[in-house]
C-alpha cells in the first residue's frame, strides 16, 4: 500500500503559536495556577498534555480566582468576555490567532461606518460567537446558501468568513449576497493555511483513493477538510489517534 502525506500537514501558525503560549507560560507561572477560557484548540491530546502540566479549563472568567493567569484560545473571544476579565485581578495572555484579531478589527471598523456585517461561517463556534460581539452583537451569520434567502435587507453589507471556513463556500455565499444587497464590501478572510489545507485535499482526491484527516473531532479545520474528501467522492476517515 502507498501512503501519501500532505506536505502542509500539521498546526497552522496560530494554533502553534497558542500552544507553544500555553506550554511557555505553564513553565513560567512561578506557582500561579494557570487555565485557558475554553480548550485553547480543539484537540483533546494537546489538551490532555496541558492538563499533565496542570493547566485547567475554566469556561466563565468567574471560575479564575484572584491572581491567576488565564489565557484566552486561539479562537479569540468576545468583548464582553474581554471586559469581565480586565474586571478581575488575573493575568491575561492573549492567545488570539492574529488572523482572527485581523478580522474582528474590521467587523468593528466598518460596523462603526454603518455596515451590517454578515460572517460566513458557524453560528455557534467560538471564533463567530466572539467576532459578532464587534458590532454589538448585531452582526448576522450564514453557514449555508439556502440561509442567505432570510437574512433582512440592508442598505450596505460587509462580507467576512470564519478563518477556517471553507473556501469555496465562501466564495459562493458571497456572490450570492452581491446580487441580494446594492452596497457589498467582501473580505475573504479565511487563513491562507486553511486555504493551502484544502487545495491540498482537492488535489490529492485525483491521486488516492482513500482519504486518513487526523486531527480533532471538534475541529472546524478538521472536519471541513473530511467533508471536502467526503464531498470529492473519496473513503475519508476521520480520526483522532492511532488506536482509531
Amino acid at each position: 500500500m502507498r501512503i501519501c502525506l500532505a506536505k502542509k500537514a500539521g498546526f497552522c501558525m496560530g494554533v502553534k503559536r497558542a500552544v507553544d503560549l500555553v506550554f511557555k507560560t505553564a513553565r513560567q507561572r512561578k506557582n500561579r495556577p494557570v487555565f485557558t477560557l475554553g480548550p485553547i484548540i480543539h484537540n483533546p491530546q494537546v489538551l490532555h498534555l496541558l492538563e499533565k502540566q496542570g493547566v485547567k479549563i475554566i469556561e466563565d472568567p468567574e471560575q479564575a480566582p484572584p491572581g491567576s493567569i488565564v489565557v484566552i484560545r486561539a479562537h479569540g473571544v468576545s468583548l464582553e468576555i474581554k471586559n469581565r476579565l480586565t474586571q478581575k485581578k488575573v493575568v491575561v495572555i492573549d492567545a488570539t490567532c492574529p488572523r482572527v484579531l485581523k478580522v474582528q478589527q474590521l467587523i468593528k471598523q466598518y460596523y462603526q461606518k454603518g455596515y451590517q456585517p454578515i460572517i460566513v461561517g458557524e453560528r455557534e463556534h467560538p471564533e463567530v460567537k466572539g467576532l459578532c460581539s464587534y458590532a454589538q452583537n448585531q452582526a448576522w451569520s450564514v453557514g449555508s446558501e439556502e440561509e442567505i434567502k432570510s437574512l433582512p435587507q440592508a442598505q450596505k453589507v460587509l462580507v467576512v468568513a470564519q478563518t477556517t471556513q471553507n473556501e469555496r463556500l465562501f466564495k459562493k455565499i458571497a456572490e450570492l449576497i452581491k446580487k441580494r444587497y446594492l452596497e457589498v464590501k467582501v473580505f475573504n478572510t479565511v487563513c491562507n493555511s486553511t486555504h493551502e489545507r484544502q487545495e491540498e485535499v482537492r488535489k490529492m482526491a485525483k491521486k488516492v483513493e482513500a482519504l486518513v484527516v487526523v486531527g480533532g473531532k471538534m475541529s472546524g479545520n478538521t472536519r471541513r477538510l473530511a467533508q471536502i474528501g467526503s464531498e470529492a467522492g473519496l473513503k475519508t476517515y476521520h480520526i483522532e489517534t492511532e488506536d482509531e
